[in-house]
C-alpha cells in the first residue's frame, strides 16, 4: 500500500468518524420512591366580596353566563330567599375554587368551578376562597363575613308647617 492511498484511507476514516453519531447518553437510574414535586406557587384569591348588582355578579360567571353556566347567571339576577352569592378576583389557572366557612371551625363548603362566584345559603356566617389546581391549594383569600340586614319601614311623618 502506498502511502498516498493509505493517507487517503486515514482521511476517509477521519470523515466517517465525523459523521457518525454521538453514542446514546447513559439512561437515568430507576425511581426508587415516590416522586416528590414541587409544587408551583397558586395564586391566592383576591377582593371577596358580595357582588354590587346582577351585572357584577354575572361578570364572574364562567362562559359569560351562557350555555351551561345560564343558570348560575339566572341566579344572579333572581336572588333566592335564604342564599346570597360571593364573588371573588382571580388571575391565574385554577381547576376551582374552595369556598371555607370560617367563623367556627373551618368548614368546607366544597370546589365550584362555576367561575369566580359562588350561590351561599348562609348569612351571619364568614367566608374564605382558595384556589385549587391538581392537589394543590393557594393561600386564603380576604375573609368576608355576610350579615342579615333587616328592612323596616321607614315612619316618615309629614314637615311641620
Amino acid at each position: 500500500m502506498s502511502r498516498a492511498s493509505a493517507g487517503f484511507r486515514f482521511g476517509a476514516l477521519l470523515a466517517l468518524i465525523a459523521l457518525a453519531p454521538a453514542p446514546a447518553a447513559a439512561a437515568p437510574p430507576p425511581v426508587t420512591g415516590p416522586i416528590q414535586a414541587v409544587p408551583a406557587s397558586i395564586p391566592k384569591p383576591l377582593n371577596l366580596r358580595q357582588p354590587a348588582n346582577a351585572a357584577d355578579c354575572v361578570a364572574h360567571v364562567a362562559g359569560g353566563g351562557t350555555g351551561y353556566y345560564e343558570h348560575v347567571a339566572y341566579g344572579c339576577s333572581h336572588p333566592t330567599a335564604g342564599y346570597f352569592y360571593l364573588i371573588w378576583d382571580y388571575s391565574g389557572p385554577a381547576d376551582g375554587f374552595h369556598i371555607y366557612r370560617v367563623d367556627g371551625a373551618r368548614q368546607d363548603y366544597g370546589v365550584h368551578k362555576d367561575g369566580t362566584v359562588a350561590q351561599i345559603q348562609a348569612s351571619g356566617t364568614c367566608f374564605v376562597v382558595t384556589a385549587v389546581r391538581g392537589s394543590n391549594e393557594s393561600a386564603d383569600s380576604n375573609r368576608y363575613c355576610a350579615y342579615a340586614v333587616i328592612r323596616r319601614p321607614l315612619n316618615v311623618a309629614p314637615a311641620p308647617r
